[in-house]
């Protein structure tokens, strides 16, 4: 029974003392305490939601359409206007890659004129910022790389803060031989809007 009694009270101290701790470091207003790992955790969650698969946040993602996308180069020039404080892209999600085909003309049951057009959902998951969002769609034969895109064409529009709106982009293949083969779209997000962190 002693032994019982103690094993308890040993947790409770170990509890208080965790919580002690906790609260000390949580209310700590130095940058390096549990606040400013938390603040450091949030920043990080904000400008990585690229990453996940249904709704790619930041920086871009894939379809089920074997279409995908990736970060493009984006300029780091901008200074804050309030000392102490850093630019940071705002939340955004991207996803749900649609590449939609029609062939134009056809030539002993072979397709050597298409339209290809590729549209993605592009969302402001920022309360409070509205800005540029542009998105550039390459197309490319379905065996080659991002690098190897025969067109790209960009598409940009103004979101309000949690709007969410389709960009799109099309092209159209004459080269019969290209006509022919299957095409893949890809995206890059090429501009987010940015917002003041201090």
């Amino acid at each position: 029974m002693k032994k019982r009694v103690l094993f308890f009270v040993l947790i409770a101290i170990a509890i208080i003392f965790l919580l002690i701790e906790g609260y000390f470091l949580f209310f700590n207003e130095n940058e390096d305490g549990f606040a400013g790992i938390i603040k450091d955790i949030v920043d990080r969650i904000q400008n990585d939601k690229s990453d996940s698969a249904s709704q790619q946040t930041y920086s871009g993602g894939s379809s089920s359409e074997d279409s995908a996308g990736t970060k493009g180069n984006q300029p780091t020039q901008e200074q804050p206007t309030t000392p102490g404080c850093t630019l940071q892209q705002i939340a955004y999600a991207i996803g749900n890659l649609v590449k939609n085909q029609t062939c134009n003309a056809y030539q002993n049951e072979r397709c050597v004129d298409k339209t290809i057009k590729c549209t993605a959902d592009v969302i402001n998951l920022d309360y409070d910022v509205s800005g540029i969002f542009e998105v550039k769609f390459l197309f490319l034969d379905q065996e080659k790389t991002m690098e190897d895109a025969f067109d790209s064409t960009s598409s940009s529009q103004t979101l309000q803060p949690r709007e969410e709106k389709v960009f799109y982009s099309q092209t159209q293949i004459t080269d019969p031989e290209l006509a022919a083969k299957d095409t893949a779209c890809f995206y890059q997000t090429m501009n987010v809007p940015k917002k003041e962190i201090c």
